[in-house]
């Protein structure tokens, strides 16, 4: 018994050693094919990744490790889906961090509900309030709105829903754009595909981490799908319309993860 409860010990001391201060920091870059004809051709067209849930106080060591990973994969397209500042965090060095990430077309982003936690600062996301402010950031957040980005002669409907939006009416109205263009809608928390009408829609989301630690899907579906949304994380498909979910790439509550290592998603098209 003594030798067994030894050992437990031990595991539990891995354990938690791993969970805390080695997977968290293993970010890894997720190759993810679309087959579907029109986004196939826009990844081809544009090197594309996605990251989010950064949650970031400081500069800190996951930050660095990220912007070296996404400098080595020399994006043309960065897409962001939210949550830059960790709870009761630090905007400026969320600025920092976000006036760092540099693309060879454009970056896009929407922002999430950690994001809103000063009204004031949340403002600065899109609005620079210091004219001797030396923070430039390069991305374009989207608030319920819509860019059409040339491609391979034909369009791609770019797009952001706000956060905190109940249903999809008051996008509707926004996004205007031709029903037969495909469109790639950023959105924090992820929406449900029969909300959408018969059109080519890939959503990009995070806000779930993965949960931090693996779980099968229906017991996160039964734990978490009210708040969070049915999928974990991975790719879904219904006719046109597709919906990613990241692991995202900082923690929330409990600063562990465990089978589930933040990741950098690089989308390819496929044949």
């Amino acid at each position: 018994m003594r030798a067994f409860g030894k050992i437990s010990f031990i595991g539990i001391c891995c354990f938690l050693l791993y969970a805390l201060f080695i997977e968290p920091f293993w970010i890894r870059v997720n190759e993810i094919t679309i087959n579907d004809e029109h986004f196939a051709e826009f990844f081809k067209a544009y090197k594309s990744v996605l990251i989010s849930d950064i949650h970031g106080s400081y500069l800190g060591i996951r930050e660095k490790l990220l912007l070296k990973k996404i400098n080595k994969i020399s994006p043309d397209i960065i897409f962001l889906a939210g949550d830059y500042v960790s709870w009761n965090g630090d905007y400026d060095k969320a600025f920092n961090f976000l006036s760092r990430l540099k693309a060879n077309l454009r970056v896009f982003g929407v922002l999430g509900d950690s994001d809103y936690q000063s009204s004031r600062n949340s403002c600065k996301f899109c609005h620079s309030f210091s004219k001797k402010s030396d923070i430039n950031l390069q991305v374009r957040f989207l608030r319920n709105e819509t860019i059409l980005l040339a491609y391979n002669n034909s369009q791609m409907a770019i797009s952001g829903v706000e956060v905190f939006q109940k249903d999809l009416s008051e996008t509707n109205r926004i996004i205007k754009h031709n029903p037969d263009c495909p469109e790639i809608l950023i959105s924090h928390k992820q929406i449900a595909l029969g909300e959408f009408s018969n059109r080519s829609v890939l959503v990009l989301s995070g806000d779930t981490h993965g949960g931090q630690i693996y779980m099968p899907g229906k017991v996160w579906q039964k734990v978490f799908g009210r708040s969070k949304g049915n999928l974990r994380a991975g790719l879904i498909e219904k006719d046109k319309k597709k919906l990613f979910v990241t692991t995202g790439i900082g923690t929330n509550g409990i600063p562990f993860r465990f089978m589930c290592s933040p990741e950098i998603v690089l989308f390819k098209g496929g044949e």
